[in-house]
């Protein structure tokens, strides 16, 4: 026997829009197909596309990011004006306000239902170090989102870094 059949139960994290959410959920339902138990620990506003294709849903982020991003009046003005530090301002508070939650959350999952193999998705790496090294879980980081970056360019508006520091 290999160490896939050995290992059935995987739980899938990730974190962001849903361009950063639907490739992990390509990825569950290719692992589901493949007779593995999974599930998925992402935002309240992807619920139902877990559920439409069968895969179980862990809420992490009770605050619907699509609505947020939607309705927030500072973070559409910073994404009308391009001003990408203001970006990331408004959703680091947002992140901050359930910070808490999210983890009580995530906690509770590990606790009640602790995977094989958890797979670390997109802006989820502190999750990540937390179930390898506290709760001792296996974990296996895939990266699904390009970030292309030159000397002279860093994504999403971020400064470019001495020494290539934003590589």
């Amino acid at each position: 026997e290999n160490l896939m059949e050995q290992l059935k139960n995987i739980s899938i994290i990730c974190i962001g829009s849903r361009g950063d959410f639907q490739p992990y959920l390509a990825l569950a339902v290719e692992l589901k197909e493949r007779g593995y138990n999974v599930r998925i620990l992402t935002n309240v506003a992807y619920k139902k596309y877990t559920e439409e294709f069968d895969i179980e849903h862990v809420t992490l982020g009770e605050e619907n990011i699509e609505t947020f991003v939607k309705e927030n009046p500072d973070l559409v003005e910073a994404m009308s004006n391009g001003d990408a530090g203001n970006i990331f301002k408004v959703i680091a508070k947002k992140n901050i306000r359930q910070a808490s939650n999210d983890c009580n959350a995530f906690l509770k999952e590990m606790t009640n239902h602790p995977p094989d193999i958890l797979v670390i998705g997109s802006l989820a790496d502190y999750f990540m170090y937390y179930a390898k090294y506290v709760l001792g879980i296996n974990t296996f980081h895939v990266k699904l989102q390009a970030h292309i970056c030159t000397d002279d360019y860093a994504p999403m508006g971020i400064p470019v870094l001495p020494n290539k520091g934003h590589y």
